[in-house]
């Protein structure tokens, strides 16, 4: 899948995007930078900062061609706040803007926009020898600017995740590789016959029920099984060691986050509710909610 592809999945799945930043300039922006020799990788990079800067369009009150300085500062920490995986970080911010400042340079000669000089503006206020300055590592403004609270955007209920499945598919292929090591084969042997009563290695695949087995399995040992060292869950210590990994700057800490947070949950049917709903109660947390079949 190229950085076209994505694209037009991003506006096929809603027409509003394109009200917001025409797609026919964003695909003639990249287009332009593909003939100057611009490999898919870093094209890629350009359309996530501009698919976060129509996110924020979409949520704020501000439109493309009125973004002066400090709508862009707030796009900054808006994105900090509310999307997965947004560094508040020098290098990552400068692309960003940077990303931008080139977009709407793009825009201008189509007389899209007039003010070409606000992002590189916000980079020079936000960034002070390469080091943040007004956002603190989360996006929320520093108490000396606290006046840009007063018509910052407000924050979403939960935080915003872009590409999710193929995070995702990073993520837990970096975990199941990182647990078939053999130091975890005594843990995988003991999981596996705790699960399903058959003592496997990581290495088994060649049994014949391994397909159906291994489906259930790794959400079993990554979620509910503790390692025997450790005494806490494959996923927890995962995350516990992550920045010691190589390459682990290519996987998602706010994915693996949401990940953490996740239960076994056992419900009973109560009986029918309103609207073709069902009353269910979590058993383990005496806790009842509306659930459309049973």
């Amino acid at each position: 899948m190229n950085v076209f592809d994505l694209v037009n999945d991003f506006y096929q799945q809603d027409e509003e995007w394109d009200n917001i930043i025409p797609r026919a300039q964003v695909e003639n922006f990249l287009r332009s930078l593909s003939w100057k020799g611009m490999e898919d990788k870093e094209l890629t990079t350009v359309w996530e900062n501009i698919t976060l800067f129509c996110v924020y369009l979409g949520n704020s009150e501000n439109f493309l061609g009125s973004m002066n300085r400090e709508d862009f500062i707030d796009c900054v920490g808006w994105c900090a706040r509310n999307v997965a995986d947004f560094s508040v970080e020098g290098k990552h911010i400068s692309s960003f803007l940077e990303t931008l400042a080139d977009f709407y340079l793009h825009l201008a000669k189509k007389h899209l926009v007039h003010d070409t000089k606000a992002p590189l503006e916000a980079r020079d206020k936000l960034l002070v020898a390469g080091v943040v300055q007004i956002l603190d590592a989360k996006g929320n403004f520093l108490p000396d600017f606290d006046r840009h609270n007063q018509y910052n955007t407000p924050d979403l209920p939960a935080k915003i995740f872009l590409n999710v499945g193929e995070k995702m598919d990073k993520l837990m292929t970096a975990v199941q590789k990182f647990f078939e090591k053999p130091r975890f084969d005594g843990d995988f042997r003991k999981a596996s016959y705790l699960y399903g009563g058959m003592e496997l290695s990581a290495n088994s695949a060649d049994v014949p029920e391994w397909d159906e087995f291994n489906q259930g399995f790794w959400d079993y040992f990554l979620f509910d099984y503790h390692l025997m060292d450790v005494d806490k869950t494959p996923l927890q210590y995962f995350r516990d060691k992550i920045d010691q990994m190589k390459n682990s700057a290519e996987l998602s800490r706010d994915v693996l986050d949401e990940l953490l947070k996740a239960h076994l949950v056992l419900f009973t049917v109560e009986g029918p509710g309103m609207d073709e709903t069902y009353n269910c109660v979590d058993f383990l947390r005496e806790k009842t909610t509306l659930y459309a079949c049973p």
